[in-house]
């Protein structure tokens, strides 16, 4: 005669009482059972270690006819511990705790006879489910170093629960994550059994960034040293299909690489410190909202990389008017962010004088820094052939100057001898500009005036921008390093976004 067994591989103890009466067979398993069950001091256990235990567990109003209808009044648990943990692997061993055993072999070794075909799903109805004073304990060992999340004070309540098609049953969950972080979630689930039907909303505050770091280092590459979450979301599930939004606010974020791939500029297209800094407001926040939709049954569905894609649609919105009044945003083919560029200054060839006015573009860029605080600008200058053409042409107007001043003799005159000197057997040009146009030809600038040019249109830029725009020096870094030389286009002062 088959033996009615506790679906669960561990060991379980505790303390029984109520009134409880039972009667049916056992093959087939038919039962009818009618009362209330009280468990003290409940254990559940896989070997030596303890997986979870419960102070008081409450079964009231229970009617059952299996497998046909189960019905409850009431399931009250109150001050229940439980330890979830996920293997390196994966695997859940709570998971594997409360599965079925597998059916054993017959006396004489043949395969154990199939399970009978299943019949159709029993109705069940439950009133009410209470939880109180709740404590459960998250270990994943899939990350280096492990992530451990503790959720105290856990309390949740549904109501009318069942597998009715129809069934909506309104439910509450709140308590407090690690470093007393409150959250709390409300809203209504569909039939136990399924279709899945879930309408949520919930929120949470004061979570340490550096809490989660574990995940931060794997997925995105980066740690915080500090900072904190809050998240509120909204999600609703029906008919297979996946509509949500989740805002999230990030205050005071300070992050540093990790020795892992960054994920974020393979997802986006901009490294995270950038972004950061793009991100963050004059109060040293980031707020994003974060849609999340897809098909819930596709096998092309991954939550993972529908939250990705909502992030990148999101850190594009919030870019994209910001930047349009100083620049323009490049995409690559699949849509992630090729690069951010703010549109240079140009100067007249050999000067510091600018082609355009500078006092809107300095108002628009310190309107762009005072909306993105932890950005700062890296200026590099550019110096172009058409500048060294100039500053040559400067280098020999500033001799013959110096030549008729010394001499006393008009400066005309002082031209045609240095081109008759420069240029033996010649005809000199008629007019002094046509003279120094031609011994610049062969003139080199100075040296150090290519650098100094450089210098000069960098540090008029910063007070210009200082000034006029009230933008802190310290953000307008000058670059390092050699002054590039192009042989074309004008001379400039480019901008590039330096976290």
């Amino acid at each position: 005669m088959a033996q009615p067994y506790l679906p669960v591989r561990g060991r379980v103890g505790g303390k029984v009482d109520g009134q409880l009466t039972i009667k049916g067979s056992l093959t087939p398993l038919a039962v009818s059972a009618t009362g209330s069950v009280i468990v003290a001091d409940g254990l559940l256990a896989d070997g030596q270690r303890t997986l979870a235990t419960v102070k008081r567990l409450e079964l009231a109003g229970l009617n059952a006819d299996w497998p046909r209808r189960v019905s409850v009044e009431r399931i009250g648990v109150h001050q229940h511990w439980v330890l979830v943990e996920r293997n390196a692997d994966g695997s859940i061993p709570l998971v594997s705790v409360l599965e079925p055993p597998a059916p054993a072999a017959s006396a004489s070794g043949s395969p154990p006879a199939p399970p009978p075909t299943a019949s159709a799903k029993p109705v069940i109805e439950i009133g009410a489910v209470a939880v109180e004073d709740g404590f459960v304990r998250f270990v994943d060992r899939t990350t280096q170093p492990r992530f451990v999340e503790e959720v105290s004070g856990l309390a949740s309540t549904v109501r009318r629960l069942g597998t009715a098609p129809d069934a909506r049953s309104p439910f509450t969950v709140s308590g407090r994550l690690s470093g007393s972080a409150p959250f709390q979630l409300e809203g209504t689930v569909g039939p136990i059994m399924g279709p899945l039907v879930l309408e949520v909303k919930g929120k949470m505050s004061d979570l340490a960034l550096t809490h989660l770091n574990p995940y931060a280092s794997q997925y995105l590459g980066w740690i915080a040293r500090r900072g904190v979450l809050g998240l509120t979301f909204d999600y609703r599930i029906a008919d297979d299909s996946l509509d949500a939004k989740n805002d999230v606010v990030i205050g005071q974020p300070e992050i540093a690489p990790s020795r892992r791939g960054e994920a974020v500029r393979e997802r986006i297209g901009v490294p995270v410190d950038t972004l950061v800094s793009l991100l963050k407001n004059s109060r040293g926040e980031m707020r994003m909202s974060v849609p999340v939709t897809g098909r819930v049954s596709s096998r092309q569905f991954d939550f993972g990389d529908a939250v990705w894609e909502g992030i990148r649609k999101t850190v594009i919105n919030v870019l994209a008017l910001p930047v349009s009044w100083v620049g323009k945003i490049f995409y690559t083919e699949d849509a992630r962010i090729d690069t951010i560029q703010i549109w240079p200054v140009t100067f007249e060839p050999g000067t510091t004088q600018v082609r355009r006015d500078i006092a809107a573009h300095a108002e628009r860029l310190a309107t762009f820094l005072k909306d993105a605080p932890g950005v700062s600008l890296t200026l590099r200058p550019v110096v172009t052939a058409e500048d060294l053409a100039a500053l040559a042409r400067a280098a020999v107007r500033q001799r013959i100057d110096a030549l008729a001043k010394e001499s006393g003799a008009p400066v005309p005159e002082v031209a045609a001898r240095l081109f008759a000197e420069r240029a033996p057997g010649r005809p000199a040009p008629e007019t002094v500009d046509a003279i120094v146009e031609e011994l610049a030809k062969a003139e080199s600038p100075a040296d150090g005036a290519v650098a100094a040019l450089a210098k000069s249109r960098v540090d008029m830029l910063r007070r210009e921008l200082a000034a006029r725009g009230g933008v802190d020096p310290s953000r307008l870094r000058a670059s390092e390093g050699a002054v590039p030389v192009e042989a074309s286009g004008q001379g400039r002062v480019e901008f590039e976004i330096a976290s």
